[in-house]
């Protein structure tokens, strides 16, 4: 497979699952922890607000019914057709979360397909092929509330600079 650092033949799976990974995560893991000791964090902006039934449902109309989910996951399809009946119990789920400060681990967990990319002429190059990640259905709908939420109130309360997608002038 031709990489930035020349051109070896790989055959076998795991060969192709490193120089994968080689290619698509080239920078080590950081050895620092997430939150630095001491570190003074600036004032909270605003009071988180669990999510509700209309943000759920604004979330699921924003799905894409046919992009694919991890295995084992609900397809975002079953979230848009049956919107209405799922929704009161989604939002429960997801407002416990918060309550009882539990995540699931299964959610955490994404896996990634390398797919070849349509139309490339050769498929020994690194560049022909692209990674696609899959995540929980559930996981990726509390996210897409979380962001909806965030994004609203760094708008509001004008946090982002002028610059930024969607920022406004302050």
């Amino acid at each position: 497979m031709g990489t930035s650092r020349g051109t070896r033949e790989v055959t076998d799976s795991i060969e192709k699952g490193k120089v994968f990974f080689e290619q698509f995560f080239p920078l080590p893991n950081p050895e620092t922890p997430a939150v630095l000791e001491g570190h003074v964090y600036p004032q909270q902006k605003w009071e988180f607000q669990n999510i509700t039934d209309e943000q759920t449902h604004c979330a699921i109309q924003k799905m894409k019914p046919y992009k694919a989910t991890k295995k084992g996951s609900i397809p975002n399809c079953v979230f848009v057709k049956v919107r209405e009946a799922l929704v009161p119990f989604i939002a429960l789920l997801f407002q416990a979360t918060h309550l009882l400060k539990y995540y699931p681990q299964e959610w955490a967990i994404t896996e990634m397909l390398v797919l070849k990319k349509p139309g490339k002429t050769d498929y020994t190059l690194l560049g022909a092929w692209r990674p696609i990640v899959l995540s929980d259905g559930l996981a990726r709908l509390l996210n897409s509330c979380h962001t909806e939420d965030m994004v609203s109130m760094c708008e509001a309360l004008y946090i982002l600079p002028n610059n930024h997608f969607r920022a406004q002038p302050g």
